[in-house]
């Protein structure tokens, strides 16, 4: 998808998922990006010139674009109170979740590896924090293995597969879950944690090891990520540590392991450089 794809599919009275930066960059879905500025004819309307090969300028109506006050902003950060959360169904749409690096690319890891999963770590039951559609899920279950999934925004449920709908908890993971999986032997979280506001991380975290699991698989963007709605990106070491006060230690070993795995083709970037491992 480039830039005039994404505009002209979006909704002409919804939100265009693109995040207006004050230095004059835009970032969105599927690796968009580019610079924007005002547009001097019409000043209702933002100017967007693509960064990618085909060059596309286009305008957009400034209304419709995600602007400075959007979460993760720089003057969100600046202004925002502590305790405040932004709305999870507000901030990921119907749309958020067909995007093609989120929906399409989940499908595409998940397709490739977990029968890879299976063979190395034999997980009799798999618990998704932030399982979106549910993908992952819904190939696990292609294997005999017992899954369960948490997702906070109801927006997910309209792509989900009728399987997968009926094992997903929807919860805001801003919360401490309260259910008990006690034979989740096996846990996994793909670029959600960056989503969640950092006086969260520990309850995030603590999410990911409440039943006790044998192995935790994460993914979590890098500060100089971009993203949607991205307001809390770390360095590995940040999530490590907070594994490691919670018992779980980062194994490189397996690591390197499933990395000797190689790729799909289409393998979104943040797989190798996001990815660890924790026993």
């Amino acid at each position: 998808m480039n830039l005039e794809e994404l505009i002209n599919k979006c909704d002409p009275n919804g939100v265009v998922p693109l995040f207006m930066q004050s230095d004059g960059y835009f970032y969105g879905p599927d690796g968009i990006q580019g610079r924007w500025k005002n547009y001097e004819k019409d000043q209702s309307k933002i100017l967007l010139v693509s960064d990618a090969d085909d060059g596309i300028v286009i305008t957009c109506p400034r209304k419709n674009l995600v602007d400075e006050e959007a979460v993760g902003s720089i003057a969100y950060k600046e202004n925002r109170v502590s305790g405040d959360r932004y709305n999870l169904d507000e901030a990921y749409t119907e749309s958020f979740f067909g995007w093609d690096n989120n929906a399409s690319q989940q499908k595409v890891l998940a397709e490739y590896f977990v029968p890879k999963m299976i063979e190395k770590f034999n997980p009799k039951y798999v618990l998704d924090v932030g399982c979106g559609s549910g993908q992952w899920l819904d190939e696990y279950r292609k294997h005999n293995v017992l899954t369960k999934g948490v997702e906070g925004s109801d927006n997910a449920w309209v792509t989900m597969s009728n399987e997968t709908s009926e094992v997903v908890l929807k919860w805001d993971l801003r919360d401490r879950i309260k259910e008990k999986y006690c034979d989740v032997d096996f846990v996994q979280s793909f670029e959600v944690a960056e989503h969640i506001e950092e006086e969260y991380a520990d309850v995030f975290v603590y999410n990911l090891i409440k039943d006790d699991p044998d192995i935790v698989l994460l993914t979590a963007a890098s500060p100089e990520q971009h993203g949607f709605q991205h307001v809390n990106c770390q360095e590995r070491e940040y999530w490590m540590k907070k594994m490691k006060d919670k018992n779980y230690l980062f194994n490189q070993d397996l690591l390197n392991e499933i990395k000797s795995w190689d790729t799909p083709k289409d393998c979104p970037f943040w797989w190798h450089s996001n990815l660890m491992v924790f026993v």
